[in-house]
Formats: structure tokens, C-alpha cells, sequence
């Protein structure tokens, strides 16, 4: 900013030459009036900054009323201080001969010292040769003012678009996105960047998009309005939902459709809402009308406007039959009075009611007892329109209560007569309830009497106090116990009683009270104390019996050690026997099996001799008796041949059985392949080639089953035929 210092610097160097001006300036004022005086924008005409001339409308912008409030003064003084010194530099400016914008805007000082936004415009002349500036001021206040408002407007609604719930898209005739608010991204995950160009169908799934297309074309053909549509998308995530759309038109200034502006909805939740509401519709109606309780709404005056088909169940009645009437249409006289009084109280005061008790009349006419809570429900001024009630049949359980007090009275009279004591206490120490006998027992007249004066069991009733603590602690951590305990009665004499309690708990698990009985045992207590001293004198004498015992059975004993001993030689005697026994039956049957196998080897012997001696020796001394020996040798041979025939003549039958299907030949050969000779040895004896004796050989092979087997022939013949 400058300060007025720098304002007169702005003032004419010459001030003659200002002043001759004017004077031209106002020479001429006829036809410069003529034209500028009517303009409608200040103009007005300064030389370095001092106004020369100014017309009306530069008066009346700036608040002045005579033209010579403003010639001669400087431009600086209607300019607001904050953009002087923007003024001031571009005179400076213009003086230099320097460029300087022609139009600017600044905020304007009046005469009241109000300000006002201004638009200038300059222009250079020149009078005379002398440079003068031409101003046209603008005042925009107005213009100022609606920029304002419009952008306050485009802001606000922009706002409003941008962070709407719905968004806003914009599309053409065609269906083509052309805008698409932010809010677009968050509800479907598509940046509008994705999306414009495309259709809204695009992201529909094919039926759904086909139908939504027909439906935009017609519309569109018939210029409406879209209101409600909804629709399935899927998301960029995959994801699908619902949207509820509303869309208007516009057209050019021909009524020409352009498009359609679109505001949507993301209605997914209100639908499962929606289902999950029909769902929790169907399912309370199908509670209502399936449950045991009878359900009813009736108007003020008791007339039922609906019920549930229960009603059925409970009366014998269909409920179209029961709708219109009161339920004391369907109770005993008697009864119908006592009821209605009961409703008309409460109705009265808008009241509901609870458990009323009441005997209705079945269809059948049998009576039912029925239990019936209501309340009342009200109209917007708060008026009582009728109650809401639900009915239970509680015949069987009126059954039941009245059994049970039968059962109570029973089972309290056996409470109150039991000769064994029942009571109940508390963990503090005191008894709640208590039947005659257990105040017997503790020497008290009456329950009343014990419950009033004890107030400290363990302390007042135990012996010993610790005892009940030990009672306590383990009835705590069992759930129960039992326990024979020394008490103390009123009188302060002695007893003994057994107590059985169980602990009764809440569903915390916290101890509410101990319930038990007891059981006077000091005559039982007596009687173990006289038995346990008669026990200890009878032990006494079996102690001494005993002993005397001990002494007989060591004698017997001794006498038995000396009888087991003599049984235990004789076990031992009889086992030997025994093991000799085993032996000699071992040996009888080795003896067996060696007589049987020397039997066998005689025969086998026997048949071998009589072989060799037919088969070998025989036909030697045939061979021999044939070649010319003297007379003496002869009957030497004769002699040697009949001692053979008479030693073999047992074998003979026995040896042709083994050997008959060989030839003499053979049986030599054989015998030859036995002692160990080969073929080309065996030839030379009997002098035969050596095909010969391989052919003998394959016969004795053949004929004795092994031609086509590899065991070996000389095995073979000493396996079977050795002597």
C-alpha cells in the first residue's frame, strides 16, 4: 500500500497547464456532454491521475452530486486503501510509458466511505498532444453478488451431490453414463472413470441387464419419468446388490430429449431387511398360530376382532365363530359377571392384566380353566383401542396344583409326624425350618422354640464347634455327606445323633442351604460302648486261646514237617521209579525196532546170497565142470557145488523174487558195477566190447524203473542188492 506521501507524487508537475485543460475540455462541453452524459457506465478522464471529468452515472456510482467534488482530485481518493498502491504503480507505469493492462478490477471507495467491487477499463487519448487517460467504470456489485451466489449454489449442491447417500449419474438417451458423483465409487467399487462411456446394464448380470434395457428404451421413448426402478448390479469386487433408482428427464429448448439425470439408492440391506422382515412375519404368525397359547385382540369393550386358530384347541370354536363376540358369551353366568367386573376395572383405567383365572365353557360343554394376560394398546391420541392377550389352558395344571397340595398336606404330615428330625439351615448357622422330632432330639418343645433360640449351631448344638466346620467343608466340596456327631441339648446333657445332609445350590453354584435328617443314635452309642468293652474281654480270652492254640499247632505242626517228609522220599522214590520205567519201555521198543531191522536185514542178506550164489558161482562152476579138469578135481567141484546148493536152497525163492527179471549176464555185469568196475574193465573180463556192456547196462537200467532218471547205477544196485 502507499501512504499520501506517494499519493502527491501522483499530482501534475504543471498546474497551469492542467488548468488550461479543463478549459478546453469544458469548451467543448456541449458535445461532449451529448455523448457521454446518457452513458450508462462511469466514464471519466484523469491526466497522471487527476480527474479532469467525470459524467453522471461516475457521480452517482461513487456517491457524489456536484461534478466538482471530483475534478482535480486524485484517482487515489475513491480507490479502497487496500488497492491503491495497484493503482498508484500502474499511473507510475503509464507515465514511464510503460505496458499496462487495459482492464482490472478493484474495490472502489464512496464518498460514505462504503466500498463496492469495480471494473476498469482504460484507454489512451490524447487533446492537444497531451496524453490523457479515459476510464470506464463498471460497478459489479450485483454481478459480484449472483458470481457469489452461484458459486455458493454450485458448492452447496456439489457438496450435496459428492456426500449424498445416493449418487447422482447422468446418462443419454442411449443409456451412456456421462457423469457419474463419488458416491458411485463407494456403493459399487467403480471409479467414474471406469464406468463413463459405458451403460448402466453393462454391469448387470445378462437377464437382469436385457430386462432393465427394455424397460430405460421404452421410457425414454415415451419421454417418463423413472420412479422406484430397482435393479441387481454386480460390483467391481464381484460382489452383487440392489439399487433403487429414480431418473428425470431433460430436454433442449426444442423439447429435444438430452437425457436422463439419475438419482440411485443402495438398497441391499432394506431388501434383506424387507425379506427378513416377511420371513419374521411368517415365522410369528406361525408361531401365533402354532404355539399352545391362544392368541387374541379384542376392542375396548371386549368384542374379539381376531384370534388364533388355538382357539380351536382350547374351546371347540373356529375363531370366524369366536370373532364379533365377547369371551363371556362362552363362561357360566356367574362367572361372566365376576370376569367382565374384573375387564371393566381395568379397561377403565387403560390397564393391562395379568394371569386372570377364569372357567370357560367348551363347545362339548365341558368346562376348561383358562389363564389369560392382556394389555392395552392405544390410538395416537392416546385413547384405549382394545388389549392384546394370550390365553393358556391350565385345566392340567390346576389338576397338578391341586394334587400337589394333596401331596404337600401328605408328605408335610409326614414332615410334621417323622420320628426321625428333618430340618433346613442356612450356611450362617441358623435353621429355617425344623419338623417336631429334630427339636425333640436337641431337647426343645416346638420347631418354633429351636429356630428362635439357636443362632449358632456348631457353637450351641456340637460338642465340639470344629466338628461342624469339618461337616461343612466336606459337604462343600462332595455335595453331601453323612456323619455320626456329638451334640449338645438344651439341658446341656450329651447325645449322639447321625446326620445325613446334602448342600442345595443356586444355579451360580453358591450354597443356598444344607437340607438333612438326624437320627437320635445315643442309645446306639451305649450299646457300641458296652459291646466294644464285651469285645475287649472276649478278645482277652481269645488272646489266651489263642496262645493255647499256637503251642497244639506247633506240635502239629512239627508232626506234619515229619509226615511230609517221609512223602516227600516216597514222591521222590515213586518218581524214580517212574524215570526207570520210561527207560525200560524206551529200550523194549529200540530192541523192538533193531530185531525188526535185523529181521529185515537177514532177509535182505538171505535174497543176495542165494543171487550171487545162482547168479555168479553157479554158472563159474558150469563153466568150470566144462574144461578138462582130472577126477579129483572134479569131485571136488562136485562136492563144492552140492555144499552151495544145500546153503542157498532156503534163498532161493526169496532171491528169484528180486532178481528174475535179469539175465545171467546182467546179474554179472551188475555185480561187476558194484565192486566198482567201468565199462571197458567189465569187457575185458568177460571178454565183450565195450558196446556190449553200455547195452547191458541199459537194459539193467530199464529194467529196474530208473532209464530216464539221473541216479547213479552202482548207487543204485548197493542200495538194493548190497549183501
Amino acid at each position: 500500500m502507499k501512504n499520501d506521501s506517494e499519493d502527491k507524487t501522483t499530482a501534475p508537475c504543471n498546474p497551469a497547464e492542467t488548468q488550461e485543460i479543463i478549459a478546453e475540455i469544458q469548451k467543448n462541453a456541449a458535445w461532449f456532454r451529448t455523448m457521454i452524459d446518457q452513458a450508462p457506465v462511469g466514464i471519466s478522464i484523469a491526466r497522471d491521475g487527476i480527474t479532469l471529468y467525470a459524467n453522471q452515472a461516475c457521480l452517482r456510482m461513487f456517491g457524489c452530486e456536484d461534478l466538482q467534488e471530483i475534478i482535480g482530485t486524485s484517482q487515489l481518493t475513491r480507490v479502497a486503501p487496500d488497492y491503491r498502491w495497484q493503482i498508484n504503480l500502474q499511473i507510475n507505469k503509464r507515465r514511464r510509458g510503460e505496458p499496462v493492462p487495459n482492464q482490472y478490477e478493484i474495490m472502489a471507495l464512496k464518498k460514505d466511505g462504503s466500498t463496492f467491487p469495480l471494473l476498469i477499463e482504460v484507454s489512451r487519448v490524447h487533446l492537444k498532444d497531451v496524453p490523457l487517460s479515459v476510464a470506464f467504470f463498471t460497478d459489479f456489485t450485483e454481478r459480484k453478488r449472483i458470481e457469489a451466489a452461484l458459486s455458493s449454489s454450485e458448492k452447496r449442491h456439489r457438496t450435496l451431490v459428492e456426500t449424498a447417500d445416493d449418487f447422482i449419474t447422468e446418462i443419454n438417451p442411449r443409456g451412456v453414463i456421462l457423469y457419474a458423483s463419488p458416491g458411485f465409487y463407494s456403493v459399487t467399487g467403480y471409479r467414474p472413470a471406469d464406468i463413463l462411456g459405458r451403460t448402466p446394464f453393462d454391469l448387470m448380470d445378462p437377464p437382469y441387464a436385457m430386462r432393465a434395457k427394455r424397460f430405460f428404451e421404452e421410457k425414454a421413448r415415451n419421454r417418463e419419468k423413472i420412479l422406484g426402478y430397482q435393479e441387481a448390479i454386480v460390483c467391481k469386487d464381484g460382489s452383487s446388490l440392489t439399487l433403487e433408482t429414480n431418473a428425470s428427464p431433460f430436454f433442449d429448448s426444442d423439447g429435444k430429449l438430452l437425457g436422463y439425470c439419475a438419482a440411485s439408492r443402495d438398497i441391499t440391506h432394506l431388501k434383506k431387511t424387507e425379506d427378513a422382515l416377511r420371513e419374521s412375519e411368517r415365522r410369528y404368525r406361525n408361531l401365533v398360530e402354532t404355539i399352545d397359547e391362544y392368541i387374541a385382540e379384542a376392542d375396548a369393550t371386549g368384542k374379539c376382532t381376531y384370534a388364533s386358530p388355538k382357539v380351536y384347541d382350547f374351546i371347540g370354536y373356529r375363531p370366524d365363530e369366536v370373532i364379533g363376540k365377547r369371551p363371556f358369551d362362552f363362561m357360566e353366568p356367574a362367572e361372566a359377571e365376576r370376569v367382565e367386573k374384573i375387564f371393566g376395572n381395568k379397561a377403565s383405567k387403560g390397564e393391562p392384566f395379568d394371569s386372570l383365572e377364569h372357567r370357560m365353557i367348551h363347545k362339548n360343554g365341558a368346562h376348561v380353566v383358562m389363564e389369560v394376560t392382556g394389555t392395552p394398546f392405544f390410538g395416537e391420541d392416546g385413547k384405549p383401542l382394545g388389549y392384546r392377550t394370550i390365553s393358556r389352558d391350565i385345566s392340567r395344571r390346576k389338576e397338578a396344583a391341586e394334587a400337589l397340595a394333596r401331596a404337600e398336606a401328605k408328605y408335610r404330615d409326614i414332615f410334621e409326624n417323622a420320628v426321625e428330625g428333618i430340618y433346613r439351615s442356612v450356611p450362617a448357622g441358623r435353621y429355617t425350618d425344623a419338623n417336631p422330632a429334630f427339636a425333640r432330639i436337641f431337647g426343645y418343645d416346638s420347631p418354633e422354640e429351636l429356630k428362635t433360640a439357636v443362632n449358632d449351631i456348631g457353637r450351641q448344638l456340637y460338642a465340639d464347634p470344629d466338628v461342624r466346620r469339618k461337616c461343612v467343608r466336606i459337604v462343600e466340596e462332595r455335595g453331601h455327606g453323612s456323619f455320626e456327631i456329638e451334640i449338645r441339648r438344651k439341658d446341656g446333657s450329651t447325645g449322639w445323633v447321625f446326620n445325613n445332609v446334602r448342600a442345595v445350590r443356586d444355579a451360580q453354584g453358591k450354597t443356598i442351604c444344607y437340607e438333612g435328617f438326624v437320627e437320635d443314635i445315643t442309645d446306639r452309642k451305649r450299646m457300641e460302648e458296652e459291646l466294644r468293652k464285651t469285645r475287649d474281654a472276649l478278645e482277652e480270652r481269645v488272646r489266651e486261646r489263642t496262645e493255647e492254640l499256637a503251642r497244639v499247632n506247633e506240635t502239629l505242626r512239627l508232626d506234619i514237617e515229619k509226615r511230609m517228609r517221609i512223602e516227600e522220599a516216597l514222591r521222590q522214590r515213586e518218581s524214580e521209579l517212574e524215570i526207570r520205567s520210561r527207560k525200560l519201555e524206551d529200550l523194549n521198543t529200540t530192541l523192538r525196532t533193531l530185531l525188526e531191522q535185523r529181521d529185515q536185514d537177514r532177509t535182505l542178506l538171505e535174497e543176495r546170497v542165494n543171487a550171487n550164489i545162482n547168479k555168479l558161482i553157479m554158472p563159474a562152476m558150469e563153466k568150470l565142470k566144462a574144461t578138462p579138469i582130472n577126477r579129483q578135481a572134479a569131485s571136488f567141484i562136485g562136492v563144492l557145488e552140492t555144499n552151495l546148493r544145500e546153503i542157498v536152497s532156503p534163498f532161493s525163492q526169496q532171491l528169484s523174487a528180486q532178481s528174475a527179471s535179469l539175465t545171467q549176464t546182467e546179474i554179472q555185469i551188475a555185480n561187476c558195477i558194484m565192486q566198482g568196475m567201468r565199462s571197458k574193465e567189465i569187457a575185458g573180463l568177460m571178454k565183450l566190447s565195450k558196446g556190449t556192456i553200455d547195452f547191458y547196462r541199459n537194459n539193467i537200467r530199464k529194467k529196474l524203473g530208473i532209464r530216464n532218471q539221473k541216479a547213479n547205477l552202482q548207487s543204485y544196485l548197493l542200495a538194493h542188492f548190497k549183501m
